[in-house]
């Protein structure tokens, strides 16, 4: 009886060492991009957005989202320029804004082919401009 304790023991440890192992955290910041092309192709929290032709890709199955702690944006431009923005995953969070372009920002060509959500507020909060808005995906909002 002593042996199947000690068997059943190791069985646990062993699938809670393994479920561990195989969960995908999100909670690695975003590296963040600064006037650059960059495509996003693992998941990641909060990404910054700032200076001049940023090109910026979300591929397919990749979620950006937040971290919260204040800030419940998943993705903020500032101080940007002809800026664009391919969205073919998920941008999401579950307060304010999925996407916020601040006041100093320029986005030039937005393109959502996936999902851009957000659980309460708006999904996008945009003072700055956004010239081109093209969505063949889903942009909702809870609140």
């Amino acid at each position: 009886m002593e042996d199947i304790k000690i068997y059943l023991s190791y069985v646990i440890i062993f699938l809670s060492l393994n479920f561990l192992s195989i969960t995908q955290v999100l909670s690695a910041d975003c590296e963040d991009v600064a006037g650059n092309s960059k495509t996003i192709s693992t998941s990641c929290t909060d990404l910054d957005i700032t200076g001049d032709s940023s090109n910026v890709t979300i591929n397919s199955g990749v979620t950006i989202d937040e971290t919260g702690g204040g800030s419940w944006t998943a993705i903020g431009l500032t101080d940007t320029t002809n800026t664009t923005i391919t969205n073919n995953g998920t941008i999401s969070t579950s307060q304010k804004w999925a996407l916020r372009n601040n006041a100093t920002s320029a986005i030039t060509n937005l393109t959502n082919n996936g999902t851009i959500s957000a659980g309460s507020t708006s999904t996008i909060r945009n003072i700055g401009s956004i010239t081109t808005l093209t969505n063949t995906g889903t942009i909702s909002a809870t609140g």
